[in-house]
C-alpha cells in the first residue's frame, strides 16, 4: 500500500510539473511577440534584410542564367559548338542550384526567424527558419551549379549519361544539368561519400 501511495503521489506531482511547464511556455509564447516588437537589438531588421537581399541576389542569378541560357540554345541549334555546350551545361546548372536556393529562402523566411541567441519567432516548434549563419551557405549555393553543369558535359561526352550518335542533343544534357543543378548539393554529397567509400582508409 506505502508504495501504491507513493507511486500516485508522484503521478500527481508529474501532472503538476507538466501543467506548470505548459503554464510556462503559453507565458513565454506570450513574450515573443514584445521581445520581437522591441527588435531584438536591430536582429530582426538585419534578418529581414538579408532575407530580401540574398532572395533578390538569388533572383538576379536566376534571371541571367535563364537568359544566357536560351540565347545558347538557340545559337547552338544554328552553330553547334563543344564551347556553347559546356557554356549551356554550366548557366543551366547555375539556373537549377540558384532556383533551388531561392526556394530554401523563402520557405526558411516564411517560416519565420531564428535568433543569434536560439530564440525562434513565430512559435517554438521546429522548423527551418531564416538565421544569418545560412547567409553565405546561400551565397555560395549558385556555384554549386557550375560544379555540376562541368560534371554533367565531361560525363554526357564520356558516354556516361546519354547516348550520344553525331551532334550533342542541347535539349537532353540541358535538362540533366538542370536536375543537377536542383539537387546540386546532395549530388556533391553522395560523391564525396562515394569517393570516400572507393578511396578512403
Amino acid at each position: 500500500m506505502a508504495i501504491a501511495d507513493d507511486v500516485r503521489g508522484i503521478e500527481i506531482q508529474l501532472k503538476q510539473l507538466k501543467a506548470e511547464l505548459s503554464a510556462t511556455q503559453g507565458k513565454l509564447d506570450l513574450l515573443k511577440p514584445g521581445l520581437v516588437q522591441e527588435d531584438k537589438g536591430g536582429e530582426l531588421s538585419c534578418l529581414n534584410n538579408w532575407a530580401w537581399g540574398i532572395a533578390g541576389y538569388l533572383l538576379a542569378f536566376i534571371v541571367v542564367s535563364a537568359a544566357a541560357t536560351l540565347w545558347l540554345v538557340i545559337s547552338y541549334e544554328s552553330a553547334p559548338s563543344r564551347l556553347k555546350l559546356a557554356l549551356l551545361c554550366v548557366s543551366v546548372g547555375v539556373l537549377g542550384s540558384a532556383t533551388s536556393a531561392a526556394l530554401s529562402v523563402l520557405k526558411r523566411r516564411a517560416n519565420g526567424w531564428e535568433f543569434s541567441d536560439g530564440m525562434t519567432f513565430p512559435g517554438s516548434d521546429v522548423k527551418e527558419r531564416f538565421n544569418v549563419s545560412m547567409v553565405p551557405f546561400f551565397v555560395g549555393r549558385p556555384f554549386l551549379g557550375i560544379v555540376t553543369g562541368v560534371l554533367v558535359f565531361f560525363a554526357s561526352g564520356a558516354g556516361q549519361l546519354i547516348k550520344l550518335e553525331g551532334q550533342p542533343e542541347p535539349n537532353k544534357i540541358a535538362f540533366l544539368s538542370l536536375l543537377a543543378g536542383i539537387f546540386a548539393k546532395s549530388l556533391i554529397d553522395k560523391l564525396k561519400a562515394l569517393f570516400d567509400y572507393l578511396f578512403g582508409g
